[in-house]
């Protein structure tokens, strides 16, 4: 009878999958940070003498070279003070040639008692004087050709220059009014790199970090009276450095997305950490380091956010995985291992940190080149026969 018709069988076929081996290497972990570039040296040109703005010897926004000339003041006024100063000054050696002379002539009389010690006395004195006058009007002679050196203005350093603060033609400097600001001058190459790190990072870093120049020499600790100290002080001591010198790298790619996973390339800049500051702050609970990158071509300017990582622990022989394989089961993570016979094992994983983008490192649950699940992971279960596909 039809009614007792057996059903068909319907065969089910093994799920298709892609996998991917564990990888064993050696895994350097890092620890990123917020950051900000800054100029490794900044100047600002300041006029020191008063006088009109004659001239402007630079392209605004341009690099300029350390010693080149950017601004001159009028001159006039302070080469007429030099020829004045110049003149008070010949009129002063002279009086020096003329009171000398009759101190020495004063000398020969005093002794035959043409003249009297009184009369001497005046010699000596106005000698004395004209010796003063002769100083004084060397160094206002000095003093005039410092002031005309000041209304040519130089670059004291080498870096990108602003536009022109004041224009050609306008009234500056002089002590009865207010600094008066021409230019500034940043200082490109190297770069700084100012970041905050926590201060448990920091006690780390230190604790990593050789403080001293001879691993085998420890400074030594010892009671000593004020008059050891003192002796101590004039001898060669110990040389201890309490400063961070560790690599670091830098990406401004990834500054406004600050969680987002990274790769190597994404961190194009390398550098140094150079200095960490002389005390915790106390109310963020970070310190502060600089570092310096090269940047001869010129591609970071100061004042732009960036991210910043610096290398803490190295994990050898860690175990490494592509973190889209890790399922989440209650409170615990999972991997579905495919074993040689292509069935499918649950496997409970542990995992540690996020290395080199979307992978991650598992610290237990699996062995080195075993095969997992990449793609496919919702289609397989504990125990199915699956279909390896090639990647």
């Amino acid at each position: 009878m039809a009614g007792c018709r057996e059903k068909p069988v319907v065969e089910i076929q093994p799920s298709k999958v892609i996998v991917a081996q564990v990888e064993e290497r050696d895994i350097q972990l890092y620890r990123e940070y917020t950051g900000n570039t800054s100029a490794s040296a900044s100047v600002t040109i300041s006029a020191r003498v008063k006088g009109f703005l004659d001239q402007m010897l630079f392209t605004p926004g341009t690099m300029v070279q350390e010693g080149d000339k950017l601004f001159v003041i009028e001159q006039a006024p302070y080469l007429t003070a030099i020829e004045s100063a110049e003149a008070i000054l010949a009129k002063a050696q002279a009086q020096l040639r003329f009171r000398e002379s009759n101190f020495h002539r004063g000398e020969k009389l005093v002794t035959t008692k043409v003249i009297t010690e009184e009369e001497f006395e005046q010699f000596r004195n106005e000698f004395d004087q004209a010796q003063g006058d002769v100083l004084k009007a060397k160094a206002d002679l000095d003093q005039a050709k410092i002031n005309y050196s000041y209304t040519e203005l130089f670059a004291p350093i080498t870096g990108k220059i602003s536009r022109n603060l004041i224009d050609v033609g306008n009234l500056v400097g002089g002590s009865d009014q207010a600094e008066v600001k021409l230019a500034t001058i940043t200082r490109m190459d190297p770069i700084y790199v100012y970041f905050q790190i926590p201060d448990s990072d920091f006690q780390e870093l230190m604790c990593t970090q050789q403080l001293y120049d001879e691993p085998a020499k420890q400074p030594k600790l010892q009671m000593v009276s004020l008059e050891e100290k003192k002796n101590l002080e004039t001898t060669e001591q110990e040389t201890i450095s309490l400063s961070i010198h560790k690599p670091f790298e830098m990406s401004l790619l990834q500054a406004t997305v600050p969680n987002q996973r990274t790769n190597q390339e994404d961190w194009p800049y390398k550098g140094m950490i150079n200095y960490d500051d002389n005390i915790i702050n106390a109310s963020t609970g970070t310190m502060t380091l600089r570092g310096e990158i090269d940047n001869t071509d010129y591609k970071i300017y100061p004042g732009w956010v960036c991210r910043v990582r610096m290398p803490f622990q190295l994990v050898p022989n860690a175990l490494v995985v592509h973190e889209q394989a890790i399922g989440i089961d209650l409170n615990s993570r999972y991997m579905l291992i495919v074993n040689d016979e292509d069935i499918v094992e649950y496997r409970n994983v542990k995992v540690g940190e996020h290395v080199d983008g979307d992978m991650i490192i598992v610290t237990s649950g699996l062995k080195p080149g075993e095969k997992y699940i990449l793609e496919g992971l919702q289609k397989a279960r504990n125990g199915d026969q699956v279909v390896v596909l090639p990647d």
